[in-house]
């Protein structure tokens, strides 16, 4: 574990500029700490759409000023960091923010956009979440700013009725890798076949930043998990099984990736493209265009101590 000073040591050395949101290359998720969670369950005690409510408008908030790309930055192709799980044919396992979706065309199937997809650290300790990512150190491994997923290629997403996921949300995926020619007719590599692990917000111990006590690059809360929450209706994608889909499944050994995807059938999907927020609108946006127009002293002084807090309760409630 390396310290805030020796990270910044290193910045200067190599001339690199401080990752930070502005320059998109400090990832982060969507993340809710125990304190502002215990503050929203007593503030609206038992009830589940003032909750509900005030979850979403955090969520929105995240998504505009933090968990969302800031900047229009160019896909990172071919992905040759997929290319030796492609050959292997071992799959990945990955972190990213949920964006946008684009509706099926004919018999062509809708696509989800992901922003921030990046290969997921994997602790030991089961309660550490990693809730940001520094995709200037060696040790992390960026996918890409944005990427999209193919809905049919998605087979399952735990043993419940339906998922909903909304924009701003974090998922937690494990995909098998495919190949495709790009373009320019050259090989590149974007997610196949994929398990949605978890989505919704981690809920964990606030993440606090000194000299001792953290990992610059991978920024973890403690005592954490992901909640699938109730999206009140806001979800610009639902996912279910069909009977089809259910047959398949429960004849399964095992529910691993390999298995899933040599298995033919198709998921349930409601499409909610008013719940959508298009990638150019989130550009323009005016609160992320005064956070990009920032003098550059203070895109260097960023970090997750900024991060919505307190704040969220007072907007949402």
């Amino acid at each position: 574990m390396r310290d805030n000073k020796s990270l910044l040591h290193t910045y200067k050395k190599k001339k690199i500029e401080q990752s930070s949101i502005f320059n998109d290359k400090l990832w982060y998720y969507f993340f809710i700490s125990n304190d502002n969670w215990n503050k929203m369950s007593d503030f609206h005690g038992k009830d589940s759409d003032k909750i509900a409510n005030c979850i979403n408008k955090a969520r929105k908030r995240s998504f505009t000023e933090v968990t969302a790309p800031c900047i229009k930055v160019q896909t990172v192709n071919p992905r040759t960091i997929l290319k030796d799980y492609y050959d292997r044919n071992s799959p990945i396992f990955w972190v990213a923010t949920a964006g946008d979706i684009s509706l099926p065309k004919g018999r062509q199937a809708g696509n989800h956009l992901l922003y921030h997809l990046a290969i997921e650290k994997r602790n030991r300790e089961p309660n550490l979440i990693n809730i940001g990512y520094d995709i200037q150190a060696k040790s992390v491994q960026a996918i890409d700013h944005h990427a999209w997923l193919r809905v049919s290629d998605i087979k399952y997403f735990g043993n419940k009725d339906h998922c909903d996921i909304s924009y701003g949300d974090v998922i937690f995926g494990t995909s098998l890798i495919k190949k495709y020619t790009d373009k320019n007719g050259n090989d590149a590599y974007t997610l196949g076949a994929t398990i949605i692990r978890q989505s919704g917000f981690i809920q964990g111990e606030e993440v606090i930043i000194d000299d001792n006590n953290y990992d610059p690059y991978y920024l973890t809360s403690k005592n954490a998990k992901v909640v699938d929450y109730n999206h009140a209706g806001s979800e610009m994608l639902r996912l279910g099984y069909t009977k089809k889909a259910l047959q398949k499944i429960r004849k399964m050994r095992s529910l691993n990736i390999q298995e899933l995807a040599n298995s033919k059938y198709y998921l349930t999907t409601i499409y909610k493209k008013s719940h959508t927020y298009n990638y150019h609108d989130l550009i323009r946006n005016k609160q992320v265009t005064q956070l990009d127009n920032l003098p550059h002293e203070q895109h260097r002084s960023i970090n997750i101590s900024t991060l919505p807090k307190q704040s969220l309760l007072n907007k949402a409630s």
